[in-house]
């Protein structure tokens, strides 16, 4: 016998080939925690890489020098 999901059925509202909305405030505390790791992972390691460190630290001094 199939077991029943507990999660709801509209987490994700409304999906296209450019954004998806989610509502959080439906999604259980695990599947939250489990995101933003996956989340956390994908960007350590997107800035791991030499030219994103370069434009992040490019960008970053030209909002410094704009808030001068």
């Amino acid at each position: 016998m199939k077991k029943k999901s507990k999660l709801p059925h509209r987490i994700v509202v409304r999906r296209t080939t450019e954004q998806a909305t989610v509502v959080m405030d439906t999604m259980p505390d695990f599947v939250l925690d489990r995101m933003c790791k996956t989340l956390l992972g994908s960007v350590d390691r997107f800035f791991q890489n030499p030219a994103v460190q370069e434009d992040y630290r490019r960008w970053l001094q030209e909002r410094e020098a704009e808030a001068q």
